[in-house]
């Protein structure tokens, strides 16, 4: 059944077909439906995932539905296989990953707002003699460092191949003979200034005009012209610009900014971002919401399809580091309120007939006594656990839903990772 049919058989029932009553049946349904779940100790249902990996990219974005990760992931090109690591394990033996290949771990990260931070690459102007740039920083939670070799002559830009998201120090090789500018996030000299040297200064951290990490701005635009309406709300840290100069007076401030859509128009915000907490938009759209960093050429950010108005995407980092492979996995799928009337509970469908009913006997409950679920679960609990027993024995749920036989199911928030009792890796079928 789908939530529009639930919602009008219980709304016929009950005689009142209006907006606000419908309204609160979705609220009842959608709550008898997390309730039977943390009852039955729901795993989700089964789904794929898919995982593009773009060489020396060490962090990706996983479904933003994911619950919990079927183990192992498969690499698709030679079959191998990735297993998980808790990230203390993983950062306690390696500090600084920097092999390549076939992945066979990935670490779990957390959830955050977006699918990838911005990043930037640098861009060195100057006159100066024949010197090296040495560049650290991070990326895709990721040490990272380049040296670039910046040559003599006339006035020239030199530009680092690697981007990066924050950066920790710059160090000349000799003092330049001319001044010499540093930025990013941007094609010109008139970006974001994160360094300066002087015809006396080597160093980034210690030169009179400091150090600070690149700040871009990020632009909206919606797959539906109608979307004019809207505004996207974006919070995170960035710089603090001069408003004479692109130079910066701080960095790492906290930011909050509001985006008015102009639906299918792309709309800049004017406040530049190192890093992006959350994306989330004031209310549902018609159309999908993307974010990039400005700018337009730079990589996503985050992708708010309709009716969403905002995610929680699962972080993973892989090691070695992913040489261009595929990585597929399955996943069981974490619940998710239904919102519109096709909508159908990611559950066994013999389950529905039991989300209407308890949501049926809640909303009259409300109606007639004002009463809720919780009020009406504890008066009727020999009926509701008859009716969880039964949904148990269903769905073939009588004993702990992450082990699985012949592998294990990883809930992605564990800090354990799998013995090797569990292990497949360690017995034969």
């Amino acid at each position: 059944m789908t939530l529009g049919e639930m919602k009008d058989t219980i709304a016929n029932r009950l005689g009142d077909t209006s907006t606000n009553t419908g309204d609160r049946i979705v609220e009842f349904i959608n709550d008898i439906m997390f309730r039977i779940s943390d009852e039955v100790q729901y795993p989700g249902e089964r789904r794929w995932g898919h995982i593009r990996t773009e060489s020396g990219r060490f962090a990706y974005a996983l479904e933003p539905d994911v619950g919990s990760i079927i183990e192992p992931m498969i690499v698709v090109d030679n079959n191998a296989n990735v297993w998980m690591k808790p990230v203390e394990t993983f950062n306690s033996s390696v500090q600084n990953p920097t092999s390549t290949g076939t992945p066979h771990n990935f670490m779990y990260y957390g959830n955050y707002g977006v699918e990838r931070q911005p990043a930037t690459k640098l861009i060195f102007t100057s006159q100066t003699n024949v010197i090296d740039a040495t560049i650290h920083g991070m990326v895709d939670f990721l040490q990272t460092s380049e040296v670039l070799s910046i040559s003599d002559g006339a006035e020239s830009t030199r530009t680092t191949t690697k981007d990066f998201t924050t950066i920790e120090k710059i160090s000349l090789s000799d003092v330049p003979s001319t001044e010499m500018s540093v930025y990013g996030n941007g094609t010109g000299k008139d970006e974001v200034k994160i360094a300066k040297f002087t015809t006396a200064e080597t160093e980034a951290t210690t030169s009179t005009y400091g150090l600070y990490n690149p700040g871009s701005k990020v632009s909206i635009v919606s797959s539906a012209s109608a979307d004019t309406s809207r505004t996207v709300f974006v919070t995170g840290y960035g710089p603090l610009m001069s408003s004479v100069s692109k130079e910066v007076l701080e960095d790492n401030i906290y930011i909050e900014a509001s985006i008015a859509s102009n639906g299918d128009s792309v709309v800049t915000s004017a406040e530049r971002f190192t890093t992006i907490e959350s994306v989330s938009v004031d209310a549902q759209s018609e159309g999908t919401f993307s974010m990039k960093a400005d700018p337009i050429v730079a990589s996503r950010i985050v992708t708010l399809p309709p009716k969403k108005r905002s995610l929680d995407i699962p972080i993973v980092g892989f090691y070695p580091l992913p040489d261009g492979k595929r990585i597929n996995y399955q996943y069981y799928r974490t619940l998710t309120p239904l919102t519109i009337a096709s909508d159908r509970p990611p559950m066994d469908q013999r389950v529905h007939y039991y989300i209407q009913k308890w949501a049926e006997s809640a909303v009259l409950a409300w109606y007639g006594e004002s009463k809720g679920v919780s009020e009406v679960i504890q008066i009727s609990t020999p009926s509701w656990n008859r009716d969880i027993a039964t949904i148990r024995n269903m769905l073939g749920i009588s004993a702990n839903p992450n082990i699985v036989i012949g592998g294990g199911a990883a809930n992605i928030s564990s800090k354990r990772g799998l013995g090797p009792l569990l292990d497949p890796a360690y017995y034969s079928n």
